[in-house]
């Protein structure tokens, strides 16, 4: 898998992400992942429904997406 977001911005990414309380964020890879294919999302315009395949199930994407922003947790850009 080709990652957009550079090793060196991933881990400060992860580093902040383990500071906030009650997310699940464990596995670092399907976390990263994760985190992919919002960038990929976000920076492509491409619809929410028609991500790549290897990002993962689109459903769960989008549910754990929305469990972030209700837990305060957004991008800004």
């Amino acid at each position: 898998m080709k990652y957009y977001i550079s090793d060196k911005d991933w881990q400060a990414i992860y580093s902040f992400l383990q500071t906030i309380p009650r997310i699940h964020i464990k596995d670092e890879y399907r976390t990263r992942k994760f985190i992919e294919a919002v960038y990929y999302l976000l920076r492509t315009g491409v619809q929410v429904r028609m991500p790549p395949y290897y990002y993962g199930n689109l459903y769960s994407i989008y549910q754990r997406y929305l469990d972030w922003i209700k837990k305060g947790i957004q991008y800004y850009y």
